[in-house]
């Protein structure tokens, strides 16, 4: 026995003179489809474990662990099922290896010619990936759409949005992507109050309501603060109020800062401006 010499040429000397050829190449197939299993299991068991957040070898963040865990194991499945397809069709001589490898080159280049899309998705998807643009878990503005990441694969992206509608993205129609879950983020309200109120009084009430909203929500990061007058309107003066979160709760921090002044502001019984209508009731003598 040769250091060369492959499994399907011991299996043929071995079995050759105590059963037919025809069971021989069923036991091949066989054996065949068992190693493709056992791989695929393993290889399986290994992305899992190492594209993990809490794996010990390679310490992924659970956004990244989502993302790369099922195109990894895509990758993976598709490469073992092609290898024991073509690995079953040489051993029956169907068609060579060979013949497999070359006919798979013609057709990749058959593909990049007439399916230019798909070979741009394809490579977007990659620099997607390679250049961390975003994750699944985060929320994007990407091709005009405006969501959480689902799915990134190396062709599309999946994106649901607010009302729960799914979008299908071809990574080729990203061309833009705004991320709002990298880094801390800033929620920015503008509160208004009639010209009759005194500005320094208004300043007072802002500053102690979001001082105590401060101590009640966690995720702030920096802030709140009133900044000021931010413009004269027509009915009153508006003020600014800013302040920093964690990624994804600046949309509800805003909504917290707009019902906090509301309440300080009412509880001090200052007015907040309202369209007002002046109407004279000409008589004729």
């Amino acid at each position: 026995m040769t250091q060369f010499e492959t499994i399907s040429e011991i299996l043929t000397r071995f079995f050759a003179g105590t059963i037919g050829q025809a069971t021989l190449a069923a036991l091949k197939v066989l054996l065949i489809l068992l190693l493709g299993k056992i791989v695929l299991s393993v290889g399986s068991t290994v992305i899992r474990r190492t594209f993990c957040p809490d794996s010990r070898g390679l310490n992924f963040e659970a956004k990244k662990a989502k993302t790369l865990q099922p195109l990894m194991l895509s990758l993976l499945r598709y490469t073992v099922y092609f290898l024991v397809a073509a690995t079953i069709l040489d051993t029956l001589r169907i068609v060579s290896t060979a013949t497999i490898l070359a006919s798979a080159g013609v057709f990749g280049l058959a593909i990049g010619f007439g399916a230019q899309s798909l070979v741009k998705d394809v490579i977007t998807g990659f620099f997607i990936l390679f250049e961390d643009q975003f994750a699944v878990g985060e929320y994007v503005d990407a091709a005009g759409l405006s969501g959480t990441v689902e799915e990134l694969g190396l062709r599309v992206t999946k994106i649901r949005d607010f009302s729960g509608a799914l979008h299908v993205i071809p990574n080729g129609s990203i061309t833009n992507v705004t991320n709002y879950d990298r880094g801390n983020m800033r929620a920015l309200v503008k509160v208004a109050v009639a010209y009759k109120e005194n500005t320094e009084k208004v300043m007072a009430v802002l500053e102690q309501a979001m001082l105590e909203l401060r101590e009640e929500n966690p995720a702030i990061t920096d802030g709140p603060r009133v900044l000021g007058m931010s413009e004269l309107l027509d009915s009153g003066v508006e003020f600014l109020l800013w302040a920093r979160s964690s990624p994804g709760a600046q949309w509800e921090l805003a909504r917290q800062m707009r019902r906090k002044a509301k309440a300080a502001l009412d509880a001090a019984g200052i007015e907040i401006p309202f369209p007002h209508r002046v109407v004279f009731n000409r008589t004729e003598d």
